[in-house]
């Protein structure tokens, strides 16, 4: 074993995954870091559509969508950034 780190099992489901560095300690020391990715892909299981079940869906999408964008905003403002930098 070189180490160990904790992850929040939730972390691994919500924004559709994880993208992220953690850092992996060995008796209580830095032992280093690991980079773990994972996409988020729930079960689809048939459900009788219900007004709620239907406005639930349309605020997980309009959530995706938000995550979406703000993925994008940041991304073209670390371009900016750089740009700016240069």
């Amino acid at each position: 074993m070189i180490g160990e780190t904790k992850i929040k099992l939730s972390a691994l489901c919500v924004n559709g995954g994880v993208d992220d560095w953690f850092k992996i300690t060995f008796d209580n020391w830095e032992a280093g870091k690991i980079h773990l990715k994972s996409e988020w892909r729930p079960l689809m299981i048939p459900v009788p559509a219900t007004p709620l079940i239907n406005a639930a869906g349309v605020a997980i999408n309009s959530l995706e969508e938000l995550e979406s964008e703000r993925k994008e905003r940041k991304q073209r403002w670390q371009e900016e950034q750089a740009e700016r930098a240069r």
